[in-house]
């Protein structure tokens, strides 16, 4: 990068700058009184450019008072991430509109329950072939073929389990079981 001059009042010192947007010297930015000269300097310019917008009669986007909820208000006017219109966010993370932001919400649970009443959700299962009302788009099998399918996994998971499980195989297990289970057995006779 190109040696600057710094742009605080007074300084004047050559640096070389570590990103493109740096306008002050190490020394400047390291010394307190000149970050607030610097804070009054930008509020002041702020001033200035909401006092033109009023002029030449642009919404000047102003300050707006602290969230109900005690939470800093967002400053910014965003674009709306459904409908494209430009409004007002309420928080740094805001990306819907309040109207795209209530149609998204009936698409939501509220929606699903409402399409399950219409029965525009109906389904035919993969398992049995019958007609069924589909609680989500993701859901191909009815009630019952659901829950057979699903033990039919689990019992497939489980045999695979266990037969990793049995002696001999690997290196943690005995080679012989039934030495090691008659070395358990007491004196007494009985299997532990």
């Amino acid at each position: 990068m190109h040696a600057r001059t710094c742009a605080n009042n007074g300084c004047g010192a050559e640096f070389v700058p570590r990103c493109n947007r740096q306008l002050w010297c190490g020394a400047c930015l390291a010394d307190p009184e000149a970050l607030r000269r610097r804070g009054r300097e930008y509020k002041r310019r702020r001033r200035r450019r909401e006092k033109a917008a009023a002029e030449a009669g642009r919404p000047a986007v102003a300050a707006e008072p602290p969230a109900a909820g005690g939470g800093t208000a967002c400053r910014t006017r965003k674009r709306c991430a459904g409908c494209g219109q430009v409004f007002r966010c309420r928080s740094n993370r805001q990306k819907w509109c309040d109207e795209c932001k209530m149609k998204k919400r009936e698409g939501g649970k509220a929606g699903k329950a409402r399409r399950r009443e219409d029965g525009s959700l109906e389904k035919t299962c993969l398992g049995c072939g019958e007609p069924f009302a589909a609680a989500s788009v993701r859901q191909v099998r009815c009630p019952a073929c659901q829950k057979a399918e699903r033990r039919r996994r689990l019992t497939a998971y489980m045999r695979k389990w266990r037969a990793r499980r049995k002696p001999g195989f690997g290196d943690t297990f005995p080679s012989s079981w039934s030495s090691i289970k008659s070395a358990c057995i007491p004196t007494s006779g009985r299997p532990i």
